[in-house]
């Protein structure tokens, strides 16, 4: 398949991918070895075909270049799992294990009202500051892929989550803030 196959238009470009997205799905769930993880990395991987097609060069078959696609967003979700530091979580039992029952419900309680706190702090965020920080934080999205879906460098994706943390600091209280 060429470059000059694959439409621009949605509807277009979804008939060409539904005849790959059996072959890529098995592919996934080979890799994943789970129904459920094979099909939400399906769908985010038909996301990132269509917002990477001009990166297709026509030069291969575009089955190739799904496949690449789709083991690019398969090693992104595994490495998402093994660095904690980027799922956005907050622990709700002490690290102390000989802290008293009663404080260690409070401070479960504590983190889950600091919880919804961030959530709606973080809607507040300008929609340009927003958007990167959530992919990159709380979704583990690398500045790479997000600087190309929005038109910026990935020294400005992150330039934007700076900010919005420095935001999201000062808006907390300091007894809000996390130990």
């Amino acid at each position: 398949m060429t470059a000059s196959t694959i439409p621009s238009n949605p509807a277009g470009f979804r008939n060409v991918v539904d005849t790959l997205r059996p072959r890529t799905f098995r592919y996934l769930f080979r890799l994943c070895r789970n129904r459920h993880d094979a099909e939400d990395l399906l769908q985010e991987t038909l996301v990132r075909v269509w917002t990477r097609r001009h990166q297709f060069r026509g030069d291969g078959r575009l089955s190739r270049f799904v496949r690449r696609v789709a083991y690019t967003t398969f090693l992104n979700s595994r490495r998402q799992r093994t660095h904690p530091s980027r799922n956005w979580t907050l622990p709700l039992v002490s690290a102390d294990s000989n802290a008293d029952p009663g404080i260690a419900c409070a401070r479960r309680d504590n983190r889950k009202q600091l919880a919804v706190r961030l959530d709606a702090l973080v809607a507040e965020l300008p929609e340009t500051l927003r958007e990167a920080f959530v992919r990159f934080q709380m979704r583990g999205v690398p500045a790479q892929e997000i600087a190309l879906s929005l038109g910026i460098t990935a020294k400005a994706v992150f330039h934007r989550v700076h900010r919005a943390r420095a935001i999201l600091r000062a808006r907390l209280a300091p007894s809000e803030r996390c130990p």
